[in-house]
C-alpha cells in the first residue's frame, strides 16, 4: 500500500509529460499542449493543429521548427497563444505566416534567418498588444 502512495504522489507531482504524435513531439502541462519539436522531413505548408489528443494546442516551443528548411508555409492555430525563441528561425523558405489573434507573445529572434513574403493577421488591433521580445520576433519587420 506504501508503494502505491508513494507512486501516487510521483506521479501526481510531474507537472510535464512528453510525447510523440504524427510530426510532432511536445509536452502536456496542466492539461495544455506545448509542441517542442517537429520532424525535419517536413515540407510544404503546415497547419499547427487545434489540439492533440483531445488537449488545446497553446504553444510553439523554442526551436520546435528551428532548421526546418522545406516548410514554404505556416498556419498558426487559433488556440496557440505563444510562439517560442528561435521557433522558426532558419526555416529559410518559410515565405507564408497565418497568425490568429490568439498569439499574444512571440520569443526572441522566433524568425531568424526568414524572409517572409506575405503575413497575415487576423485582427490588427490584437497584433499591437502582441509582445516582442526582440525585431526578429516580429515576422513584419524580420
Amino acid at each position: 500500500m506504501a508503494v502505491l502512495v508513494c507512486m501516487f504522489l510521483f506521479f501526481s507531482a510531474m507537472s510535464m509529460v512528453s510525447f510523440a504524435e504524427s510530426i510532432y513531439t511536445y509536452t502536456v502541462a496542466e492539461g495544455e499542449v506545448t509542441i517542442t519539436a517537429v520532424e525535419k522531413y517536413v515540407s510544404g505548408y503546415i497547419e499547427i493543429p487545434e489540439e492533440i489528443e483531445g488537449l488545446s494546442v497553446v504553444k510553439i516551443g523554442d526551436g520546435a521548427f528551428s532548421g526546418c528548411e522545406n516548410i514554404s508555409g505556416i498556419e498558426i492555430s487559433k488556440n496557440v497563444r505563444e510562439i517560442g525563441s528561435l521557433a522558426f528561425e532558419g526555416c529559410t523558405n518559410l515565405q507564408t505566416i497565418v497568425l490568429p489573434e490568439s498569439v499574444k507573445k512571440i520569443g526572441r529572434d522566433a524568425f531568424d534567418n526568414v524572409l517572409f513574403k506575405e503575413v497575415h493577421i487576423e485582427s490588427f488591433e490584437s497584433w499591437l498588444e502582441t509582445e516582442f521580445e526582440s525585431a526578429c520576433s516580429n515576422p513584419m519587420y524580420v
